[in-house]
């Protein structure tokens, strides 16, 4: 299922199939122009990934929470069936999980190590 959210409230399944479609076709139109313009890289030159200091399972569960609490928002206040009070009240929590994310990313950054 396509989750472009250009239909917004309009979940609907057709809906769905059809920005599948549109945006299917886009992104391969848009991939075949650029194709000829890109340089191929040998795997040698690319390093190897480094996560070190990149995964904190204590956030990552936080943000996890956070991504299903606004999943959830958006569905109960933002849905088909939808007046001023349920999108308020959308809004204030939206901002304060906003908020809270952002002062967790805040947090993390501080306690990268220097490179």
């Amino acid at each position: 299922m396509s989750c472009t959210g250009i239909h917004g409230a309009n979940r609907l399944a057709s809906n769905s199939l059809l920005e599948a479609l549109v945006f299917a076709r886009r992104a391969s139109d848009d991939a075949a122009r650029r194709l000829p313009s890109l340089s191929l890289l040998s795997a040698g030159i690319i390093p190897l990934w480094d996560d070190s200091g990149t995964i904190d399972t204590e956030e990552w569960i936080l943000l996890s929470h956070n991504k299903y609490e606004i999943q959830s928002i958006m569905w109960d206040y933002v849905g088909i069936v939808r007046s001023n009070v349920r999108l308020g009240r959308a809004l204030r929590r939206i901002r304060l999980l906003e908020q809270e994310i952002e002062k967790l990313l805040q947090t993390h950054e501080d306690q990268r190590p220097a490179p």
